[in-house]
């Protein structure tokens, strides 16, 4: 629907001559209506893309980049580092027998059960006191 401004114009040379004006009448087209380019949602967006007349209009979905996470809990004070092994964690002592045997192979083997000392090794086994 075009909306127009009428105007008339009369040439005075013309209105001399016949004695009637002429009317001219210029029309002018209202701008047609803008076409939202992007629709805004919590998740995401959806843009227009095309021109409709070289390419085609397509709606694009464009999500929103993830939340960050949270930031780490400030961090808690270390245990003061232990004066033997300079670890943080403090060594507990406790009494433990240790039993120490060498098979055939002249591999030795430590253990602190004498029940898991092979028979056959257990009288060479020697007892390691704390």
């Amino acid at each position: 629907m075009a909306v127009g401004v009428i105007s008339e114009a009369t040439s005075p040379a013309h209105l001399a001559s016949t004695g009637t004006p002429i009317t001219a009448i210029t029309v002018s087209a209202a701008p047609a209506p803008a076409v939202p380019r992007v629709v805004e949602f919590p998740t995401g967006r959806y843009e227009l893309r095309g021109d409709g007349v070289y390419s085609p209009y397509a709606w694009v979905w464009i999500p929103n980049p993830p939340v960050a996470p949270p930031p780490p809990p400030p961090p808690t004070e270390a245990p003061a580092p232990s004066s033997v092994t300079g670890s943080p964690r403090p060594i507990l002592a406790r009494a433990v027998t240790v039993y120490r045997w060498t098979d055939e192979q002249g591999v030795t083997t430590w253990t602190d059960s004498l029940e898991k000392v092979p028979v056959r090794y257990r009288e060479q086994a020697s007892r390691l006191a704390p």
